[in-house]
């Protein structure tokens, strides 16, 4: 029974060190204030964890209660290919699902073919109107226009401002988020202009993501689309004119001369985790799968009034 409680107790604590010659050479820390060190927290109420990580020569100790569970990555994926109502889903996350600050939560959804707007930008400027064209939607973010259609992910990343201060700064969140993207998507692959993620193909880079943010309340939704299928492709410089604002890599080529011609990943499936675990990676997460249905995604969307989430519908 002694026995019992003491392993009881001792499971009570956790130390984790990874020191080897660090705590030998530099902290100079013996065995005998190990053993010191870790029966006195065994037995300590609350009882707390203790994590010492070696990580280029920093050495970061945290203190945690033990009812407090690990920062998450929530992952939820759409089983809707609309639009509006997937747009109106995102906003809905940032403004009315009850989150816990210190968690982040990725949205992955695909719509059926669609024209998405910038917040500010006009109907008349970024579309070729005389043409027939999917229906458009503007958004809640800034940034330039968008074709979505299938072979065409679209993620979204929500997280509280003030419980992760390195993305508070725009570009600094930029530079962070999509550094991890980046860094998932392989070689030739990296970041250009303000939110753009490129690869090199022939001599120049081409576009294969945007991306754009919006914050609200104290949180943060960084939002943007990733190219896994080139079929429907075309459509870009078939439905929208050329922008007005361009970054200066884009080198005023037309859409098809400024989209990629091959991709650095063909799989969604491939995609969708290459993309969670680069942020879980960057940020120290916890993945989460999420089981998320088409009439629950309806469900919460009508509990706060639908007509209060739908994103604005500009034309058929």
């Amino acid at each position: 029974m002694a026995s019992g409680n003491q392993n009881k107790a001792l499971c009570n604590v956790k130390i984790i060190i990874l020191f080897e010659d660090f705590c030998r050479k530099q902290l100079k820390l013996k065995r005998p204030l190990l053993k010191i060190l870790t029966r006195l927290f065994a037995y300590s109420r609350p009882a707390l964890s203790i994590h010492i990580i070696l990580h280029k020569n920093r050495l970061a100790c945290v203190a945690r209660n033990k009812a407090l569970l690990s920062v998450k990555l929530h992952l939820l994926c759409s089983r809707l290919y609309s639009a509006g109502l997937n747009l109106a889903y995102e906003k809905y996350l940032l403004l009315h699902q009850p989150k816990n600050p210190q968690d982040m939560y990725l949205f992955f959804y695909e719509n059926l073919p669609a024209i998405i707007l910038g917040t500010s930008l006009r109907l008349e400027r970024e579309v070729y109107l005389h043409k027939k064209h999917p229906p458009v939607f503007r958004r809640m973010s800034g940034g330039g226009s968008v074709c979505h259609f299938r072979g065409n992910l679209n993620y979204a990343l929500i997280a509280n401002l003030q419980q992760w201060p390195q993305i508070f700064p725009v570009p600094d969140s930029y530079r962070v988020i999509i550094g991890a993207l980046t860094t998932a998507m392989g070689s030739n692959v990296a970041m250009q202009g303000l939110s753009d993620i490129s690869v090199w193909q022939r001599g120049v880079w081409r576009k294969i993501s945007g991306n754009s943010q919006a914050r609200k309340r104290g949180w943060l939704l960084h939002h943007g689309t990733f190219l896994y299928n080139l079929t429907s492709a075309r459509q870009i410089s078939y439905y929208l004119q050329p922008p007005e604002k361009q970054p200066a890599y884009r080198k005023n080529r037309s859409h098809r001369a400024f989209i990629a011609t091959s991709l650095p990943c063909r799989s969604r499936t491939v995609l969708m985790r290459n993309i969670s675990h680069s942020l879980v990676k960057t940020f120290g997460l916890q993945l989460a799968y999420s089981p998320l249905t088409a009439q629950q995604q309806l469900t919460e969307l009508r509990s706060v009034g639908l007509s209060a989430v739908l994103s604005e519908r500009i034309s058929l």
